[in-house]
């Protein structure tokens, strides 16, 4: 924070200002810092405000929450402070857009759904699945379809 006469000014925002801060936009890492990725910086943030589980912000700074952006689809974010997606989706489960967990949603029998789905898929003609949380169908026997 910069002192004019008998008031502090506050950082700019997409920057925090840790101590003793000369200018509005601290790069020194000593006095202040440019927001990095995974949060924003509100004009005169002190720290960094964290983007909500299921959410991620890859660019550094960002200056209000809008910077966060909803976990892609077969992604997941886990906490908070992500600057890319947590990773993705376990095989046997599926993660619509901003899922917090890599099992979010586990696939019904009928169904699978591989490493990194979006939604569960159905099992197509000539295979089944008679589990749930599969990440492929199983060939009907001979006689069968």
């Amino acid at each position: 924070m910069t002192t004019v006469g008998a008031e502090a000014e506050k950082c700019d925002a997409g920057f925090y200002c840790i101590s003793g801060a000369v200018r509005p936009d601290p790069t020194d890492g000593i006095t202040g810092k440019i927001c990095p990725a995974g949060g924003f910086c509100l004009k005169g943030a002190t720290s960094i405000s964290p983007c909500p589980t299921g959410y991620y912000n890859p660019e550094q700074g960002a200056k209000t929450s809008s910077s966060c952006i909803t976990c892609l689809p077969g992604k997941y974010c886990a906490g908070s402070n992500n600057p890319e997606p947590t990773g993705s989706c376990q095989a046997g489960y599926y993660c619509p857009a901003g899922s917090t967990s890599p099992t979010m949603n586990a696939v019904a029998a009928g169904y699978y759904a591989p490493t990194g789905a979006d939604f569960a898929i159905p099992c197509p003609r000539g295979t089944y699945q008679p589990s749930d949380r599969q990440a492929a169908c199983i060939d009907c026997p001979a006689g069968a379809y």
